[in-house]
């Protein structure tokens, strides 16, 4: 099958930090389309170079007429208008889209980046850029130690484990369809969308146990600190390996990484201290000596750095015939 991923990056993205240096910065007024083949990378997206000959970089695409104003939220990945600009759920995302066409053991996985400015997580899990449709979104996890253990289960898990969870599952589901028959309406309709959900929860871990029995996750789980990651850039370089994983090990087909929740939800912990909304406007850090644009520039170029790392081991990987 054929992988897809979507890395969001949160406050903007300068033209500059996604247009060849060979090339003069210029307003279009008509689509125009230039080789990508013998242009230098700018620094923002350089470690992407070792990919540039499968590369191709859209520029132009805006989102003006849905009024965005720090950050997207769920119009991102949808293109939608909503009315509170940001967390309204109005249709299906097309990530959300693209794992029903593509399924896997997980049809999408949802990523996301986001730390204090003490380099601290709170809440394991938010509500982001994706949705199944109208008033259904996905939770992004955000806690890399999470995510591992629900995809791989906890270090050194067995068959049993993912059993056991089966068996809370059945309990839980029992309670939930014995509500259902005492309520109507829009309540039911809602309830219909928690069963739904046990269910493909149910499969889940039916499939998770039959891969642990062969060895597959075990296979393929990659190691984590001792540590739980506090920084963004460990944050971020977690996410990305833990997303490569589950590609490789046919876990899921589709990722999406959020970083900043599509907002301005995360710091920039191990690069930068300074707030990152001044850092939008373009305010120095005093603890670098750099412009809000520089300090930008080396978040996206450490983000892309991990995003690339997450293409190479996908490049590394055998598959099919080669």
């Amino acid at each position: 099958p054929k992988r897809v991923v979507f890395i969001l990056f949160d406050n903007g993205f300068h033209e500059r930090g996604a247009q060849p240096v060979d090339l003069p910065l210029q307003t279009l007024t008509q689509t125009q389309q230039t080789p990508l083949a013998k242009l230098t990378l700018p620094y923002d997206i350089e470690p992407f170079a070792p990919f540039q000959d499968r590369m191709t970089i859209v520029q132009g695409l805006r989102g003006h007429h849905i009024s965005i104003d720090h950050g997207g939220g769920f119009r991102a990945l949808s293109g939608l208008p909503s009315a509170d600009k940001r967390r309204s759920v109005v249709g299906e995302s097309i990530d959300a889209a693209i794992a029903k066409a593509s399924p896997g053991v997980f049809p999408l996985l949802a990523l996301g980046i986001a730390a204090n400015s003490k380099g601290e997580i709170g809440a394991p899990t938010a509500l982001a850029s994706s949705a199944w449709g109208p008033s259904r979104p996905i939770a992004s996890q955000l806690r890399p130690e999470l995510v591992y253990e629900s995809l791989f289960g906890s270090v050194g898990a067995k068959a049993n484990d993912f059993a056991q969870r089966r068996n809370m599952l059945d309990f839980i589901a029992g309670d939930v369809k014995r509500l259902r028959s005492q309520i109507a309406g829009p309540e039911k309709e809602a309830l219909d969308h928690h069963v739904e959900a046990l269910e493909s929860l149910f499969d889940r871990q039916d499939k998770l146990a039959a891969m642990q029995d062969e060895g597959r996750l075990g296979k393929h789980a990659p190691n984590l600190p001792a540590e739980p990651a506090v920084k963004m850039t460990d944050i971020s370089a977690l996410q990305c390996e833990l997303a490569g994983a589950a590609l490789v090990a046919g876990l899921t087909n589709v990722v999406t990484i959020s970083s900043g929740l599509c907002s301005l939800g995360t710091s920039y912990t191990g690069i930068s201290n300074h707030g990152t909304h001044a850092l939008g406007h373009n305010e120095t850090d005093p603890g670098l000596g750099k412009s809000g644009r520089e300090v930008l520039g080396m978040y996206r170029h450490h983000l892309a750095g991990e995003a690339a790392k997450l293409l190479a081991k996908l490049e590394a990987t055998p598959e099919g015939s080669g």
